[in-house]
Order: C-alpha cells, then sequence, then structure tokens
C-alpha cells in the first residue's frame, strides 16, 4: 500500500523518543491510512463496475437470447414427447418405433396383414384403435390386444382380432385419466369423383396452353403472369394429400419426391389417377412459376382411406413446411376432438394454408351439410365448392357454414395416369386445386402472410354468385389482386 521511502520514513520517525517527532510520525501515519481507505474504496468501486459490465455483457442463464430459450424449449418439448412406458399382456405383441418412418413401415405391415377389401371398402370394421395419452404409464394388460404399435411421441395403435373387443377397450380407455383421446381407425374418408371424358386444351394471351377452363376464368392465367416479374417469394411448394402423383410429360419436372404412407416411396406414383389430375390442375394455373407438388400418398389404390393414413401423411406434410397443403377428399366426421382435426390445426398454426373440398353428397350425389363432413366442417380450412361454366352451383356440391368459396369443378380437364394423357373429371375434389393454386400464389405475392390472411384475401376478390351456403364469398377473380 504504500511505497518503501513512506514506510522508512514513518519507522525512523518512531524511533524518535521526541514528542515532537513521534507526534510527525503519528500525523503521517493517519494520513496514510486515510490513502488506504480511499484506495480500497477506489479499487471496490472499480471492481463493482467490471462486474456490473460482466453481468450485462454476459446475463445469467434465465436470460439467455431467443435462440437459447427456443433450444431449451426443444429440450421440454422432446421430454413432453418421449415414449411413456406401455404395458401389454403376455400374449400382445409390443412394438416400439421411434421415427415416423419406422411408424409408418410398422403400420403398413399391419394394414396389410389386417385390412382386406372388405374392411377397406368400410363393410367391416378394422379392430383398430387409434389413441394418445399423457402420463408417464399406460397400461393395457388387461385388454386381449393381437398388437400394439407404440411411437415416440405416445401414440399407440392398438390392433384386436374382433370388434366386440375393440369396442369395450375403447369404451374402458374412454374412463382413463390419462388417454387424451381414443377413437376408432375407419375407412370413411374418399376421393370423390364423378365423370370422365376426354380432355382438351386451351391457348391463352399468356402465351402458356391451359388444360383446365377455370384457370382462365378466373384470371388466374394474368396472375400467375404478374407475378412472375412482381413475387417477392420466387418459389413455392404444395403439398397434395392424395393417391399419389404420377410424374407424366408435362409436369415430371416439378414433382418433388414426398411419401407414400400406405405403399411406401416416394409418392411418385399414382394407380387411381386422383392425385395426379388433382395436382396437374395446380400446376396448370400456375405455369411460368416455380411452384412445385409434394405427394402424399395416403389412398394406395383404393377410392377410400383410414384415418391413420390421414394423420400419417398429415404429420409428414407437416414435417415438410410446405406453403399449402390440398386435401381433395372427405367422410363423415367420426369423434368431434379428432386427431385429424388436431393435425389440421397443427398445420395452419405453423403458418400453413389447408385447402379441402366440400364434397360430393351422399352415395346417390346428393348435396349434404359440411357440418358433418369431416374435413370440410373445420372452419379453419378453406372450404371450397364446385361450380359449371355458368357458374351455377354443381348439383353434387355440398353446402353449409364452413362453405368459404367455390371454383370450377365440372368438366375440369387435367393430366391422367391413362396413355391418352388427359382426362375430364367432376368433382369438388376438381375445385379445391383451383383455390390451392390461387393460395400458393398469394402466399408468394405476400410470404409473411398467415393461412388466416390468405383466406381473407381470397374472400375479398370474390364474384359474388348468390347464396353463401353453396357459394361461399363467391368465385375469386385474379385480376382484382393485379388492380389492387
Amino acid at each position: 500500500m504504500y511505497d518503501r521511502k513512506e514506510r522508512e520514513w514513518i519507522f525512523s520517525r518512531k524511533e524518535e523518543k521526541n514528542g515532537a517527532g513521534d507526534k510527525e510520525a503519528k500525523k503521517a501515519l493517519r494520513r496514510l491510512r486515510r490513502r488506504k481507505v480511499l484506495w480500497i474504496a477506489g479499487a471496490a468501486v472499480i471492481l463493482l463496475v467490471i462486474l456490473l459490465a460482466l453481468f450485462f455483457m454476459f446475463p445469467p442463464l434465465t436470460e439467455k437470447p431467443s435462440a437459447k430459450k427456443e433450444n431449451s424449449e426443444d429440450s421440454i418439448r422432446e421430454e413432453t414427447d418421449s415414449r411413456g412406458n406401455v404395458l401389454v399382456g403376455e400374449n400382445t405383441e409390443l412394438e416400439e418405433t421411434d421415427t415416423l418412418e419406422e411408424f409408418n413401415e410398422s403400420i403398413r405391415k399391419l394394414t396389410e396383414e389386417y385390412d382386406d377389401e372388405l374392411v377397406i371398402a368400410g363393410e367391416r370394421s378394422t379392430n383398430r384403435l387409434i389413441l394418445h395419452f399423457d402420463g408417464e404409464e399406460l397400461d393395457l394388460t388387461t385388454f386381449l390386444a393381437d398388437r400394439v404399435i407404440a411411437r415416440e411421441n405416445r401414440m399407440v395403435v392398438i390392433q384386436f382380432a374382433s370388434e366386440e373387443e375393440t369396442r369395450q377397450c375403447m369404451e374402458s380407455l374412454n374412463e382413463m385419466e390419462h388417454v387424451s383421446f381414443v377413437e376408432m381407425d375407419e375407412y370413411n374418408i374418399s376421393s370423390d369423383t364423378a365423370g370422365s371424358g376426354a380432355g382438351s386444351m386451351s391457348q391463352s394471351s399468356s402465351g402458356f396452353s391451359y388444360h383446365t377452363w377455370g384457370c382462365e376464368d378466373m384470371g388466374m392465367d394474368l396472375l400467375a403472369d404478374y407475378l412472375s416479374t412482381h413475387a417477392l417469394q420466387q418459389s413455392a411448394v404444395v403439398a397434395v394429400l392424395d393417391t399419389g402423383v404420377l410424374p407424366v410429360e408435362g409436369i415430371r419436372d416439378r414433382i418433388l419426391s414426398g411419401t407414400d404412407v400406405v405403399m411406401g416411396g416416394d409418392g411418385r406414383n399414382d394407380l387411381v389417377g386422383h392425385g395426379t389430375h388433382v395436382s396437374g390442375t395446380i400446376l396448370d394455373c400456375t405455369q411460368g412459376l416455380d411452384v412445385k407438388i409434394l405427394p402424399v400418398g395416403i389412398f394406395g389404390n383404393n377410392p377410400y382411406t383410414s384415418t391413420l393414413n390421414i394423420c400419417t401423411g398429415l404429420e409428414y406434410a407437416i414435417g415438410q413446411a410446405p406453403d399449402v397443403i390440398n386435401m381433395s377428399l372427405g367422410g363423415p366426421i367420426t369423434q368431434e376432438d379428432s386427431l385429424k382435426q388436431a393435425l389440421i390445426r397443427e398445420a395452419i398454426s405453423s403458418g400453413i394454408t389447408v385447402v379441402v373440398s366440400a364434397g360430393n353428397g351422399d352415395d346417390a350425389g346428393i348435396p349434404q351439410d359440411t357440418a358433418g363432413i369431416m374435413p370440410a366442417a373445420m372452419k379453419e380450412c378453406i372450404v371450397v365448392g364446385a361450380v359449371d361454366q355458368n357458374h351455377t352451383i354443381a348439383s353434387f356440391s355440398n353446402y353449409g357454414d364452413s362453405v368459404d368459396v367455390c371454383a370450377p369443378g365440372v368438366n375440369i380437364t387435367s393430366y391422367s395416369i391413362r396413355p391418352e394423357g388427359l382426362e375430364s373429371m367432376d368433382g369438388t375434389s376438381m375445385a379445391a386445386p383451383h383455390i390451392s393454386a390461387l393460395a400458393v400464389m398469394l402466399t408468394m405475392y405476400v410470404p409473411d402472410a398467415s393461412p388466416a390472411q390468405i383466406e381473407k384475401y381470397i374472400k375479398d376478390y370474390c364474384q359474388n354468385l348468390g347464396d353463401e351456403q353453396y357459394y361461399g364469398e363467391g368465385i375469386p377473380q385474379g385480376a382484382f389482386y393485379i388492380e389492387n
């Protein structure tokens, strides 16, 4: 604290026995002690300033930057999504899967073994339950299940040999505290299409040739031409949950590798033709733009699909983060709060616009209220009815409060899996892809818009056609978006 000369001077003064010398030494010592106190205080202040600076530069763990918070949330999510402990009886085969791909493969093998033609046609029960639980353990030891497949996110599929055992188990599971939901896996969703014939082609002023008359009727050829130089987002993807997409000549380069949850593979195959036709309309209406199709096969070679297939396909599509999901399918609602609804809401909350067909009536083609149709009953989706070339509602098009808009759905020409290359089909299945094409173009024009905002934009620029129960807000007109 003191330099050498100061210490020598103090000691020399202490050695003096004279009073005056002693007083001077004591005064000097007091001065140096005050200097010592001041030095210590100054050092403490400097240290405090340094500590405060370090605190603000490197905050404690509870105040880490947002990226670290996201990592923390991911850890919590991973812990929450762990499989949990599933207990089964000694005669039940338990299979635990760690990834969606492993789960898909296990379900494919399961359905191949248990789902015959009568099951797929909806004439016999699948004897299969889908459930989710939120506890640490799920005890299934008292149930006589053939097989149980458990996923990493506490999803469980239970296969029984008889319908009676399945329904008894379902009743018991509904009473369990930690079971979030349980429902029967059913083949009640179809890709309805009415009528087919030879295709045609028209030449537009944009320079492209269009197969669907709906493209020019809605002015989407003009909108696509405008966006070719004004789009803020240069590329976009539409996931098509359907029968797969055959990469035929004319659209081959615009079909991505996806998946087929029923038959396996990348989804670039179509044994029915429905998914190829739907995808062709989307690509037809977006010519000149970098819009691609992500095929998600959920039907196999059948006109019906199951709850489990749809949910697995939806989960895959959400994971690929497309801009739009097109679902040209529908069937009776089996349960008010189903897994299908939860996944569709998850897609929308993730920023994906979901477009669905209103449905083609009952087995006789008589229109039904969409309140009883899934997913057309969901108001979060954009629900599409069908009109003919006179803008008159199609005789088969469903009606209801959830119908948002209408689009061309009669005599729609698009790509075919048959050798002739084109065919004409009718259905709300054909109307929905026109709106999916419009939705993806608006996403390219306004990339930051939410699905709810995209829906509002579509509704804001419609030509009113009459009864909203059938037509919704009407038929959108692409030229209106250019002018406004």
